[in-house]
């Protein structure tokens, strides 16, 4: 129950992030000893990887405690209830738990509850990134099971690519695995991998509004021979292989790939096959009897699992109500321990809970029409960020376990100051400058120096999502409400906030087409798996994925100059500048982080949260995922 103690296997792989450290080698840099030394699925070089801090590292070994249970070592720490949590329910005990002796055993079918896809499509922007894992590969991926600590930053290894190298800084060949296929379905029916598919897809991604970002130094993509592919860049890009682990950049069969049949089709190489789609109700995946991989811990064919039922559910206690009754074998729970306390999760040995770092791929935060005013005025976006009670929203919404912190730059690519190893948890307040504090007489200042007074208050519409959202165990609709809340609370007869909520479709769609008239209190950030799809992807005055509208040349070109660092301890000055330079400007107003927490059955393996790896549409559960009869 630690996300904070490292076993023995762990201290080894913090060992050689030392090394590379001492070598002033860091994220790109690590990758790209990995990737020359020809094999891209062995190696264990993590980037960004992160260590739970030195003091952690000294904690009782981790091997003979199970979920729910505290060493002394860690009895010690665990000064807060935050704390406590975080090292009781760790994904690090996973290992020890009862029955993976036992295992894996082939068989059987993994009930989950899904957010479904408006599209299969993965050029169209409004396709869900963890729709495409079961059914499709890409060149590279990360190992995501019980015995993986996926939970420290990011580790490309090879997917479709059996290795890659890259001989100078503006190239990369990778080299597929032979005898990989298609699934039997059409219009594909089985047939062979092209090097045709890897190219197309690849070229196709260049110009789609989401992945584009990831491609805009590359000068060419083409086929080396009948198993190689070859990127040849423009500048070197040190973000690229990183961002490739967002399943939005898997390989489509050309017979797909752009047609109008992609959108209702999902046809690939993937450890699952798509064998029924209702929108909105069910999904249905089942074994891919020719898929090429063995899982190289046992030797064992993959995948284990026979099938993967999802069901939609429309509200949330519909949702409780199956897990409760054994319908499904995974649920994410609401932010705080409330749910799940009501759901009798810790008392129940069927039961694995978990805690984990939560995603900067979303967070509820402050979208600005940053083109007119009032919003093209900083002094207006620092008050309104300095009303927030982040603390208040931390206690009363999530329990107190949440992050008072929050910022969308993956923290896990960051060395801690105090530590001198990389974060695994949220941002600390004193991290993110003078604005994310509560400070409602400078709030009020800055407000009345831009103009506003009781006679002429702020006005403006914060548009957010309803309560009838499915997702509401996200607290989207109720933080939203909390944030209104604080600024007419806390800024009186200043501002004169209206709230328009929207139903999901209609929010999710003005996130990206920004057609709102004052501010937008929005929650996707990502995904991204690399700082440069938070820096450059979100905030580039030229990326198709800025979404906020942000135009700033310091931003601009401290983006610029990291995409092509391959230091990563350079890198991170980069990023910290961006950082920084947002969090004075206000871009982007943020509140507090929830952690994600997850139980699954005690007879249910590999089938894990991780912040870069949500969990059940990573391919992870498809491929590694597997459970004992209960």
């Amino acid at each position: 129950m630690s996300g904070m103690t490292l076993g023995r296997g762990q201290r080894r792989k913090l060992s050689r992030r030392r090394w590379l450290s001492s070598m002033g080698m860091g994220t790109a840099a690590a990758a790209f000893v990995a990737a020359c030394s020809g094999d891209g699925e062995k190696k264990d070089t993590p980037s960004g990887a992160n260590s739970g801090g030195s003091a952690q590292a000294t904690a009782a070994s981790v091997e003979e405690a199970l979920p729910g249970q505290l060493t002394a070592a860690e009895k010690a720490l665990a000064t807060t209830p935050e704390l406590e949590y975080r090292m009781k329910y760790t994904a690090s005990k996973f290992k020890n738990l009862p029955g993976q002796k036992q295992g894996p055993k082939a068989g059987g079918t993994l009930n989950v509850t899904l957010v479904l896809t408006n599209t299969w499509d993965m050029l169209d922007p409004a396709s869900g990134e963890s729709s495409f894992g079961p059914v499709y590969n890409s060149l590279v991926e990360m190992h995501v099971t019980d015995f993986d600590d996926v939970h420290r930053g990011i580790r490309p290894v090879g997917d479709l690519a059996e290795k890659w190298e890259q001989p100078d800084p503006s190239t990369i060949i990778f080299t597929l695995r032979p005898g990989v296929k298609f699934q039997d379905r059409p219009p594909v029916n089985g047939r062979p991998l092209s090097i045709e598919d890897v190219r197309a897809s690849y070229e196709a991604f260049r110009k789609a509004p989401f992945q584009a970002p990831n491609y805009t130094d590359v000068k060419s993509i083409e086929a080396v021979g009948s198993n190689q592919l070859k990127i040849t860049f423009n500048k070197p890009a040190a973000y690229f292989l990183n961002n490739l682990l967002s399943q939005k950049h898997s390989v489509m069969p050309t017979e797909l790939l752009g047609t109008p049949q992609s959108k209702t089709v999902a046809v690939g190489t993937g450890p699952m096959i798509l064998k029924d789609y209702k929108t909105s109700q069910t999904i249905d995946w089942e074994k891919n009897p020719t898929y090429f991989k063995k899982d190289r811990r046992t030797g064992m064919q993959l995948p284990y699992l026979d099938a993967i039922h999802g069901q939609f559910y429309a509200d949330r206690n519909s949702q409780i109500a199956a897990w409760k009754n054994g319908q499904i074998d995974q649920i994410l729970w609401a932010y705080g321990i409330k749910e799940p306390k009501s759901a009798g999760v810790f008392d129940d040995p069927k039961s694995v809970f978990q805690v984990v770092s939560p995603s900067t791929w979303g967070m509820t935060h402050v979208a600005f029409k940053l083109e007119k005013p009032p919003w093209n005025d900083a002094r207006v976006r620092q008050a309104l960020s300095l009303a927030f009670n982040r603390k208040d929203m931390v206690q009363g919404l999530a329990d107190g376990l949440a992050a008072e912190g929050a910022y969308p730059l993956d923290f896990t690519f960051f060395k801690d100051a105090k530590t001198g190893e990389f974060q695994e948890w949220p941002w600390r307040p004193e991290q993110l400058g003078q604005y994310q504090k509560f400070d409602i007489a400078k709030a009020k200042q800055l407000l009345q120096a831009a103009g506003f007074s009781a006679q002429k208050p702020l006005e403006f519409d914060a548009v957010g999502i309803a309560s009838s959202d499915p997702g509401g165990y996200l607290l989207r609709h109720v933080t939203h409400l909390a944030m209104v809340d604080q600024w007419k609370q806390g800024l009186g007869d200043l501002v004169k906030p209206k709230f328009i909520a929207l139903e999901t479709l209609a929010y999710n769609t003005i996130a990206r087409t920004r057609e709102y008239e004052d501010v937008y209190l929005g929650w996707l950030t990502g995904p991204a798996y690399e700082p440069d799809g938070f820096v450059y992807a979100q905030m580039h005055s030229k990326s198709s994925y800025n979404t906020f509208g942000i135009k700033d040349p310091e931003i601009d070109a401290a983006a610029e100059a990291q995409r092509v660092e391959f230091d990563n301890a350079k890198r991170q000055v980069l990023w910290q500048k961006i950082m920084d330079r947002d969090l004075d400007q206000v871009y982007r107003a943020f509140t507090y982080h929830g952690y994600k927490t997850m139980s699954r059955r005690s007879n249910v393996f590999n089938v894990l949260d991780a912040m870069h790896a949500w969990t059940p549409g990573f391919r992870a559960p498809a491929q590694w995922g597997w459970k004992l009869p209960s």
